[in-house]
C-alpha cells in the first residue's frame, strides 16, 4: 500500500539526489500537546510504501502497536512510540514518561532521525536509541 496521497509524491517534497521525488520529513518541532518534551511533531511528504517503511523500523527493533488501513504505530522497547497517521502524513513521537526529563529531546531527535532514515532506506538494522544514553 501506498500511503502519501493519491498524487506519488506530495507538494514540497524535495528531490533526492537520483531526482526522484521520494518521502522526507519535515523538522521536528514540539507538539502543541507537548508537556515536559514528552510529544513531538513532524509530517513526512511525498509517497512510501508502508510495508517497507513497517519492515525497515521493525529491523530497528521497533515493534508495531497498531496496524489500521489509517494509522500505524510503532514502540520501541524502551517505551518510545512512532505515531503515523497515513493519509495525512502527519507523524506524532513520543517519548516515554520513564525517560529521564534531561534526555528527553536527545531522543526524540533520535527517533526522528530513525524515521527519515527508514523512509529514505538507509541505515538498516539500527537502534533508534543507540547512542542517546539507552539500553
Amino acid at each position: 500500500m501506498k500511503a502519501g496521497g493519491k498524487a506519488p509524491a506530495r507538494a514540497g517534497c524535495s528531490v533526492g539526489p537520483s531526482g526522484d521525488q521520494g518521502p522526507r520529513l519535515s523538522a521536528l518541532e514540539p507538539d502543541t500537546s507537548c508537556w515536559n518534551h514528552l510529544n513531538w511533531r513532524c509530517s513526512v511528504r511525498g509517497a512510501y510504501e508502508v510495508e517497507a517503511l513497517e519492515a525497515r523500523l521493525t529491523e530497528r527493533g521497533l515493534a508495531v502497536r497498531c496496524r489500521h488501513a489509517a494509522l500505524r504505530i510503532f514502540r520501541h522497547p524502551d517505551g518510545h512510540e512512532i505515531d503515523l497517521v497515513l493519509t495525512t502524513g502527519r507523524v506524532q513521537l513520543r517519548v516515554d514518561i520513564g525517560q529521564p526529563e534531561d534526555q528527553r529531546t536527545q531522543v526524540a531527535h533520535a527517533l526522528h532521525g530513525t524515521l527519515s532514515e527508514a523512509l529514505e532506506g538507509r541505515g538498516e538494522g539500527q537502534d533508534p536509541a543507540k547512542g542517546q544514553g539507552q539500553a
